[in-house]
């Protein structure tokens, strides 16, 4: 019961979109590191003293950052196999599909490109 009501309320709601933590600085991503080992801890019983490890290996809970880098991937993953969101797939394109971008050497390697907006923070809610 605890690791339901654990898992509902911390879990999607502290770690939802945190692919926008990546390339964050460690500080910035320790203090969610300690709110999961605090998880961890009242699942599992453990005191507050106790190393957390074994109980986030046993929860198969990834660390932070480890936890980041994989919803990344993931979200790369179905972009270039068509399972993502439209608004997500047209920002993310295989370079060796652009025409201008034939001659590159990132042809060759599988790179992406990445198609930025040109808007700042709070001009898509003027437009």
């Amino acid at each position: 019961m605890a690791w339901a009501v654990v898992t509902a309320l911390v879990l999607s709601q502290k770690f939802y979109c945190n692919t926008v933590l990546s390339g964050l600085p460690q500080s910035t991503i320790a203090p969610l590191q300690r709110v999961l080992n605090a998880t961890a801890r009242v699942v599992c019983g453990l005191r507050p003293r106790d190393h957390v490890t074994d109980a986030l290996i046993e929860l198969h809970w990834l660390p932070v950052a480890a936890r980041i880098e994989f919803k990344l991937c993931l979200l790369v993953y179905q972009t270039l196999n068509g399972l993502a969101p439209p608004n997500i797939t047209d920002m993310l394109q295989p370079v060796s599909t652009l025409d201008r971008q034939v001659t590159l050497r990132s042809v060759d390697n599988n790179d992406l490109f990445i198609f930025h907006s040109r808007l700042r923070l709070g001009e898509h809610s003027r437009a």
